[in-house]
């Protein structure tokens, strides 16, 4: 099995945030900020314009998510302020690698330290996974621009990406659309490197949907790769309860292990 190919799985944590993409640079800090609103000119300029403004409190308030991408769902929480950020994932895999296999994903992430309580069902073996323990991770050793299944920054990854967004449109005061160029080795995305590398050019184009809601904050959005890739499913999230309490602690020490070698090659940026 290419362990290598998992990395997608986990990050249908698209941190999007789109997290999905939910996976980003975990060193940096954000203050509290109250919600940007959408500019409302449909011109591309003034489209771009308005799509980061609504991604922007993504990074300055907490706030909770859903994901989908395939046979997986999943929900969670982020506290940009306090850097603190959750996720629960389960559902069956649609790589070629392990197909209908079954997956949960736990996460927990404070500042740079995040702990993930896994089960990726036949793959355990080669992982070296316990299911019984949370891993831990120290995302300081992971390089720039990791592949994490969660951002304790909030959604600056999303921002980071969707700043290589063009041709966005606003179909109305809500609604957006557009293709982001995933080729842009500066910023996480929802793939592993090898998906990437087969894309070639298409990698460059992927179209994209988004949503904001009456304050002019993301909504909603999806990443339509399968238009670009069959093999490849859309990813999906919503983010609703700006604003909201995130709660976490770390887990017993007792159920603490520290993440082998071949965890940190998963998240690690190809």
């Amino acid at each position: 099995m290419n362990t290598r190919r998992l990395a997608p799985i986990a990050l249908a944590v698209i941190g999007l945030a789109i997290g999905g993409c939910t996976g980003g640079n975990t060193t940096s800090t954000t203050s509290s900020a109250s919600p940007s609103t959408a500019a409302t000119s449909t011109g591309p300029a003034g489209a771009k314009d308005g799509l980061l403004n609504a991604i922007a409190p993504l990074t300055k308030t907490s706030y909770k998510y859903t994901l989908s991408s395939g046979g997986l769902t999943g929900q969670g929480a982020n506290d940009p302020a306090a850097r603190v950020a959750t996720l629960a994932l389960t559902g069956t895999a649609t790589n070629s690698q392990q197909q209908g296999g079954s997956i949960t994903i736990n996460v927990l992430a404070i500042a740079t330290d995040l702990w993930m309580k896994l089960d990726f069902g036949s793959a355990n073996s080669t992982l070296k996974i316990s299911t019984d323990k949370w891993f831990h991770i120290d995302a300081t050793k992971l390089g720039a621009n990791p592949s994490l299944p969660v951002d304790p920054n909030g959604g600056a990854n999303t921002a980071a990406l969707l700043k290589n967004a063009v041709d966005v449109k606003q179909t109305d005061g809500t609604h957006y659309s557009g293709t982001v160029d995933l080729s842009n080795g500066t910023v996480s995305t929802p793939l592993g490197q090898p998906d990437i590398d087969r894309l070639g050019a298409k990698a460059k184009a992927v179209p994209f949907t988004a949503t904001v809601d009456s304050q002019g904050r993301l909504s909603d959005m999806k990443l339509d790769f399968p238009s670009v890739d069959p093999q490849i499913p859309a990813v999906s999230s919503t983010y609703t309860d700006y604003g909201s309490t995130v709660t976490a602690a770390k887990p017993d020490p007792a159920q603490i292990q520290e993440a082998p070698d071949s965890l940190y090659q998963i998240f690690k940026k190809s």
